[in-house]
């Protein structure tokens, strides 16, 4: 940690240096809209050690991220998490093995937990959403959803249609609010697109929005973009725009 040894030029910067011994087995991001909004935006580690689920809010400072612990689920007697996932419709599911220690053996007691908010259905039954059809543009209208874990599928999906996606998500940018939660996926998506489609990338590193404009930097970075967007990224008043234009 760059916290303990301050004279290392190659270690990173840690999102919070209060966690001592640690055993992290997981970690999920959660983006969705079915719990409350104070988990949004947050990270989800099982710690094996402390037999726990904690809660990392994400807060944006500089050009990184900083955050500190909450506990969100404790394991009593040897009940530890190892496991937790962002199921369809927004719940969480989390696995716990019931072991004393370091097991010798695979076979243990264990348990798969789903939790949700007091309010939410009897069964929870989630309908199930539709393949993705033949356009690609059906694919698109669900990754204006609210929920990360579905546009997250929405972007895979795209991703796996070529160029057709990549022209239709080049087409999309003119005209987009910088506030959609779609903008950073058409940005990405756009980018694999021909020179027409980069081009459009490069008139959104002017943009007035930071987000906008280090998404776009960043993905010139990834797919290739002209030196000078790069070498006007390093001025930004943004330090997020500025790290993007350093790996450019």
């Amino acid at each position: 940690m760059r916290e303990k040894q301050p004279w290392r030029s190659d270690l990173l910067d840690t999102l919070t240096p209060e966690l001592g011994r640690y055993v992290p087995v997981g970690l999920v991001y959660y983006g969705d809209s079915l719990l409350p909004a104070e988990y949004h935006g947050s990270l989800f580690v099982p710690e094996w050690g402390a037999r726990k689920i904690a809660q990392y809010p994400l807060e944006a400072e500089g050009d990184t991220f900083k955050t500190s612990e909450r506990l969100f689920l404790s394991g009593e007697d040897q009940a530890r998490p190892v496991g937790v996932a962002v199921g369809r419709g927004g719940r969480l599911f989390a696995t716990i093995c019931h072991m004393a220690h370091n097991e010798t053996s695979p076979i243990y007691r264990s348990e798969l937990v789903m939790i949700t908010r007091a309010d939410d259905c009897g069964r929870c039954a989630v309908r199930s959403p539709r393949r993705v059809g033949r356009e690609p543009g059906e694919t698109f209208l669900r990754a204006r959803g609210a929920d990360w874990s579905r546009r997250y599928r929405a972007h895979v999906a795209l991703t796996r249609r070529g160029p057709e996606a990549a022209g239709l998500a080049a087409a999309r940018l003119e005209g987009v609010e910088a506030t959609s939660l779609a903008m950073p996926h058409w940005i990405w998506l756009a980018a694999a697109d021909s020179d027409a489609g980069r081009n459009k990338l490069i008139a959104l590193t002017r943009h007035s929005d930071r987000a906008v404009r280090v998404q776009a930097v960043r993905a010139l970075a990834r797919f290739g973009g002209p030196v000078e967007v790069f070498v006007t990224a390093l001025r930004d008043s943004a330090a997020p725009v500025r790290l993007a234009g350093w790996w450019g």
